[in-house]
């Protein structure tokens, strides 16, 4: 910013102060001015004439707007702090989003080992589970319960088979009897409406 004073031009930077120039040289300050100027100024800048009220409040309002600037300035440095600030903030996120990305690909891994090892285990229930019925099939000394309903849960629990037995031969149960497994015969499901499997 420049601010002209009567004996001179002076440069003015909004950190530091001011910076002296060359006095002006007779004969040639009016060549060196833009064209439109007003009389008033130029006479001011060539010290031809006193400096009045007008002067003083251009100076006054000249010194609020390099106040303003430095303001600016201030503040501008401000910003670029909390911007650098902000950019330290997301190299940090990015770095934890890089472990958190390879932690979340190693619980998946995990998943899916275990996920297999489920598959195993269920096969393996499958298969006893067969086995089991299959055994409790060649046995010689099962109760063949017949008219049961396709419906009805075969659940193996003593309490089930209890109240199951008493409703089919009602008060012939005379004891409780612990019943170990509950199966229906090998074979196909019966039709709709068909006499369902013993």
């Amino acid at each position: 910013m420049e601010r002209s004073h009567r004996f001179g031009l002076t440069k003015t930077g909004c950190h530091g102060g001011p910076q002296k120039a060359e006095p002006p040289i007779k004969g040639r300050e009016h060549a060196a001015l833009p064209e439109g100027l007003d009389q008033r100024a130029v006479a001011l800048l060539a010290g031809d004439c006193a400096v009045t009220a007008v002067d003083l409040d251009l100076k006054t309002l000249l010194g609020e707007v390099c106040n303003s600037l430095l303001e600016i300035d201030s503040k501008t440095d401000t910003i670029i702090n909390q911007l650098d600030h902000m950019g330290d903030c997301l190299d940090k996120h990015d770095y934890r989003l890089g472990h958190l990305e390879q932690h979340v690909s190693e619980a998946e891994n995990g998943v899916s080992a275990h996920k297999e090892q489920l598959l195993n285990l269920e096969t393996v229930l499958a298969v006893k589970a067969k086995n089991q019925d299959l055994e409790a099939c060649s046995r010689w000394i099962n109760i063949c319960v017949l008219g049961l309903p396709e419906s009805t849960s075969l659940t193996l629990n003593e309490e089930y088979s209890e109240s199951m037995l008493r409703a089919v031969v009602g008060d012939r149960l005379t004891e409780l009897f612990i019943v170990e497994c509950v199966h229906r015969f090998q074979g196909l499901r019966p039709p709709l409406g068909a006499q369902p499997t013993p």
